[in-house]
């Protein structure tokens, strides 16, 4: 029988432990490292998008309070990006029918190009565009009373009180005509969630 004295007996049962024990401290170390490290930077970029999140909101809060100040514009029914289907929206209030207008007399406002018949109807537009805008974006006056965005057709249209209305056909025109009171009404209603 081998006699162990205390530094041999201490290397064959402690000195593996230690090692192990010192390993796995080690590990646990580098892991906890990297845990922490791993949560900062989940925070800074929760952080970042909690800002992010709230300069949208801001933003959209100020969209929302500008809209409520200003008549709804969009969306504009606008066919091949011309408003009012290329028909000259002052036409309508001067000379009391649509006419088509023409390609040297274009203006863009809401993102849409509009044409004119002539350069006193676009000077008067650019002056006053929410004097001669289509309501309701363009879209058919009778539709939006029905909370739907249909389109709207520059010939089958309607100044009333000094605003400019189109319908989707002549047909639909003659029944928004029957109460256009009572379909405003709900269009002024309706517009703002469409």
């Amino acid at each position: 029988m081998r006699k162990l004295n205390f530094k041999s007996y201490f290397k064959l049962h402690f000195k593996p432990h230690f090692k192990s024990t010192f390993a796995h401290e080690k590990t646990s170390f580098k892991l906890g490292l990297l845990l922490k490290l791993t949560l900062l930077v989940i925070l800074m970029l929760s952080t970042a998008t909690i800002s992010a999140k709230e300069k949208s909101n801001n933003e959209a809060n100020n969209e929302k309070a500008n809209r409520a100040k200003s008549p709804k514009l969009l969306p504009i029914y606008a066919p091949e990006g011309l408003g009012a289907g290329g028909y000259d929206p002052v036409a309508y209030f001067k000379a009391k029918k649509p006419i088509k207008g023409k390609d040297q007399f274009v203006y863009r406002w809401e993102g849409v190009k509009w044409k004119f018949s002539s350069k006193q109807n676009l000077t008067a537009f650019k002056g006053n565009p929410l004097a001669y805008y289509p309501q309701y974006g363009g879209h058919c006056a009778y539709g939006v009373a029905g909370d739907y965005l249909v389109k709207g057709d520059p010939l089958a249209w309607t100044v009333l009180e000094g605003k400019l209305y189109l319908n989707y056909d002549k047909s639909v025109r003659r029944k928004w005509l029957r109460d256009t009171a009572g379909f405003l009404k709900r269009s002024e209603v309706n517009w703002p969630g469409l």
